[in-house]
């Protein structure tokens, strides 16, 4: 939760950093995943066993939660696009290296 709570107060709150590597990106999207998941759980929780908290409407607790599904979904892609990503280079390795040998 604290990794989404810093996306959600943008760039004012924290100060300018260097690029990440992919290893850094790959590790921040799979915790923004967990965080999403622990938070969705949470709230079928909540709406199976609770009333809403005074002030949270049922409009406003659905459009949190398709906005964590929406999340789950971006990261899920987002995943295996590194996946891709690294597979790809693996290969161009390997075919420079037998391009090398040949």
């Amino acid at each position: 939760m604290k990794e989404i709570q810093k996306v959600l107060e943008g760039p004012a709150s924290t100060p300018s950093t260097p690029l990440e590597i992919p290893e850094e990106a790959r590790k921040r999207v799979e915790q923004w995943q967990k965080e999403a998941r622990e938070i969705l759980a949470k709230l079928d929780i909540t709406a199976e066993t609770a009333t809403l908290p005074s002030g949270i409407s049922q409009s406003q607790f659905n459009e949190h939660r398709r906005d964590l599904e929406q999340l789950l979904l971006i990261t899920s892609t987002t995943l295996k696009e590194f996946s891709a990503v690294e597979q790809a280079t693996k290969a161009l390795e390997r075919v420079r290296a037998e391009e090398t040998a040949w």
